[in-house]
């Protein structure tokens, strides 16, 4: 929390999508802001898992008509020390 505290302090403007508090729906809420807001997606994300939260954000991005770039593949090969 400080270190967020510190970041969001430098930066430039901050939105705050969904009040405080846990709640499933934010998460979905917080990710359709950012493509809504974004011309193009980049994604780090293992195409099998198509249930998951990454998952459903490339497909919002995709069905928004916005340009996804998924850095899966170079990740694992950066992982692997193969840069």
């Amino acid at each position: 929390r400080e270190r967020l505290k510190r970041i969001c302090d430098k930066a430039y403007k901050v939105k705050i999508v969904c009040e405080d508090g846990y709640s499933p729906v934010k998460f979905i809420l917080r990710d359709r802001f950012m493509i809504d807001h974004a011309d193009k997606c980049l994604a780090l994300y293992d195409e099998r898992e198509m249930k998951s939260g990454t998952g459903a954000t490339v497909r919002y991005s995709i069905q928004c008509q916005k340009p996804v770039i998924n850095i899966w593949g170079s990740w694992v090969s950066y992982r692997k020390g193969e840069q």
